[in-house]
């Protein structure tokens, strides 16, 4: 309906899926320009969290209407996110990072902190890849698939 309620509207993406049109930065910093757009509000989502698209709207003289792409970049990610707010001594609430080091022995970390756990992708995935995890012979399972849908996203 907003599109409707508009004094002008742009076709971003032809061709391309609701999903892909959106996250186009390319064209809709094209448009943007074309339109000679002073400033862009991203909506919620996967661009609203974007560091790169911030970072574009500022190279071509486009307000960003949120945070800065620095803030995103750092805020964006969930676990660079739980850091910030661990180094600034606000409470969150337990977790243990997957990488390499820890992949073989995930289980005993979390066991620590008991299940039910959440498996959420630290970056990409816009709530997708999230899992409710119950048990242990669950988690490594869960964690791949989280891991899976994040590189989709």
């Amino acid at each position: 309906m907003h599109r409707f309620k508009t004094d002008e509207s742009y076709l971003v993406g032809e061709g391309k899926g609701p999903i892909q049109a959106y996250l186009d930065i390319n064209s809709i910093i094209d448009i943007a320009k074309k339109a000679d757009v002073d400033a862009i509000h991203p909506g919620y989502g996967f661009l609203s969290e974007n560091p790169e698209f911030a970072e574009q709207c500022k190279k071509n003289n486009i307000i960003f209407i949120g945070p800065t792409s620095e803030i995103l970049g750092r805020l964006g990610n969930k676990t660079a996110a739980k850091e910030v707010a661990d180094k600034a001594g606000v409470r969150t609430i337990p977790s243990v990072k997957v990488n390499e080091k820890n992949k073989n022995n995930i289980h005993v970390e979390v066991d620590r902190i008991g299940y039910p756990v959440i498996v959420k992708a630290s970056w990409g995935g816009g709530g997708r890849g999230m899992r409710v995890v119950r048990s242990s012979k669950e988690l490594s399972e869960q964690i791949e698939f989280a891991q899976s849908e994040s590189k989709k996203a």
